[in-house]
């Protein structure tokens, strides 16, 4: 599971030291804390690939219905998530990087 424990000012610290554009994905993980199963940033993960990564180490992600994912985010969640596509697309190792930390 993912950890939720975390301080988010440490989550947001860590971010800004790897690099300011990693904010977003440290602001989708705090945000996803408010969902059950926190489908943002899962679905965030599923769609990189970055979710495979994090199994193989041994991580258990929450299942998600990737063709219900629409039902579960309104359009800030969309907003946050294009961001971090936008910061995997330009630092995808970073990206990985900051979420195996947290």
């Amino acid at each position: 599971m993912i950890d939720l424990t975390i301080d988010l000012d440490t989550l947001f610290k860590k971010a800004r030291e790897i690099h300011h554009s990693l904010e977003c994905v440290a602001e989708l993980f705090s945000w996803s804390t408010n969902f059950d199963n926190q489908e943002p940033f899962v679905f965030f993960l599923r769609v990189t690939g970055l979710a495979d990564d994090l199994e193989d180490l041994g991580m258990c992600l929450p299942s998600i219905d990737m063709n219900e994912i629409h039902n579960h985010l309104a359009m800030y969640e969309f907003d946050l998530l294009g961001e971090c596509l936008r910061a995997y697309a330009q630092r995808p190792g970073e990206v990985l990087g900051f979420i195996k930390e947290i």
